[in-house]
């Protein structure tokens, strides 16, 4: 199973992906879905003999290339063989179960690469609702999931990796909801605004 967790951040670009910084970089709009595997043409390799080996060395190429910067070291060969196997096996338990993959923008790469979908948390839960998906599996925090049953209803199972305790969310953890009932009830007419 890939790792599930969040990615950190460098300070600055290495001198080896600031050559590289000057390629042009595959286009992301953020805060809307985007489409994921198809863009670098993953799932055309799909059942074939060398499946894995292609991708990874498709993903060696794009990791190293366009991801060196903000997780350093990451990509070698043979973590991208790694995640590559791993990928194939997500892909062909996905198609047997007949799942929608998605995952959220701060993810890790290789979670993009296997997602039918990526973008921000209230747009992919739209985006399955939308495409009418059975069963989802969404690669993000746990209220997220949540959210999506929310708005998806009975009609579609919704999988998250892990509990709340172990996917949660650091603004939903470091929320004072004491505080927040208390100034509700000193404040009855007033609106409470959050973000989904």
């Amino acid at each position: 199973m890939p790792e599930w967790g969040k990615p950190h951040r460098s300070a600055g670009r290495t001198s080896k992906t600031a050559a590289r910084a000057a390629e042009p970089a595959p286009r992301v709009h953020l805060g809307q879905p985007v489409a994921g595997p198809r863009s670098f043409g993953y799932k055309s390799l799909m059942g074939t003999p060398i499946e894995s080996r292609a991708l990874a060395a498709r993903w060696y190429d794009l990791f190293s290339r366009y991801a060196e910067d903000l997780y350093p070291g990451r990509y070698s060969r043979d973590r991208c063989m790694e995640l590559a196997e791993q990928a194939v096996e997500i892909q062909r338990l996905a198609a047997e179960k007949k799942s929608t993959v998605v995952a959220h923008n701060y993810l890790y790469p290789e979670f993009h690469e296997i997602a039918d979908m990526v973008g921000d948390s209230l747009g992919l839960s739209f985006f399955v609702r939308d495409r009418k998906a059975a069963r989802v599996d969404f690669e993000s925090v746990y209220f997220m999931g949540a959210t999506a049953k929310i708005i998806t209803g009975d009609a579609t199972r919704v999988f998250v990796p892990d509990s709340a305790q172990v996917l949660g969310c650091s603004l939903v953890f470091g929320t004072d909801h004491r505080w927040l009932e208390n100034w509700k009830a000193a404040n009855p007419g007033g609106i409470l605004v959050t973000y989904v």
